[in-house]
């Protein structure tokens, strides 16, 4: 539960930043926001997630005096106190998350924008947030779409990373202690869940499919 829930945050976050900022990089290409975009988004790529979190936690001590908590509570007995255990984590997963899928975006949309269809939009004189947000975003969601999917795999590794670090008693920190421990049943069925959980995801980004774009049909 403590992984899933550190997963469902980081994709609904990433997803919430990703999408405007994908929007807004492809609408202003070429000028100043989209150069701080990208080079956002290729730091969230290049820098290693062991480090952002070590970096987090020795920079709060310094200049906070202050640390998350380490004993873990679920959010409906100790709201507060799950926000402060879990928030740096899902932050750190979603800059790296939410890169990918920035550029994604940002190439989906200015491959749209470049159809035919965009320009007959132009023509018949409909506003921009019409054009940009229902003819070129609907179109350029099928990418998005599978990188969310594809990146499943690289979510959870770095979930498991940072379970280990921030204390989350999830996936991730019993995978490490059973390694630890040679106690290779319950790693085997750890790496199977792990497995599992990927397959399922990729199953629900073919279903996606079917719902953003009608005319993809999985019926042979």
């Amino acid at each position: 539960p403590v992984t899933l829930l550190l997963a469902s945050y980081t994709i609904v976050l990433s997803v919430l930043i990703s999408l405007p900022m994908g929007i807004l990089a492809a609408v202003w290409a070429n000028r100043w926001p989209d150069y701080v975009l990208r080079f956002v988004t290729v730091s969230g790529l290049s820098l290693p997630n062991l480090w952002i979190a070590l970096l987090a936690i020795l920079g709060l001590l310094v200049v906070f005096r202050w640390s998350p908590p380490v004993i873990y509570t679920t959010p409906w007995s100790n709201l507060w106190n799950h926000v402060q255990m879990i928030v740096w984590p899902t932050l750190i997963l979603a800059w790296e998350y939410s890169s990918h899928l920035v550029r994604i975006t940002r190439s989906s949309m200015l491959e749209a924008l470049d159809q035919p269809y965009i320009t007959t939009a132009h023509s018949k004189g409909l506003p921009n947030r019409i054009i940009v947000l229902r003819h070129a975003l609907l179109n350029a969601l099928i990418p998005t779409v599978t990188m969310l999917g594809l990146q499943s795999g690289t979510l959870i590794s770095g979930a498991l990373i940072l379970e280990t670090i921030f204390g989350l008693p999830g996936i991730g920190r019993g995978l490490v202690q059973a390694a630890v421990a040679r106690d290779y049943p319950i790693v085997q069925s750890l790496a199977s869940l792990l497995v599992l959980l990927s397959l399922i995801t990729n199953l629900l980004v073919d279903l996606i499919y079917t719902i953003i774009d009608p005319r993809i049909s999985h019926v042979t």
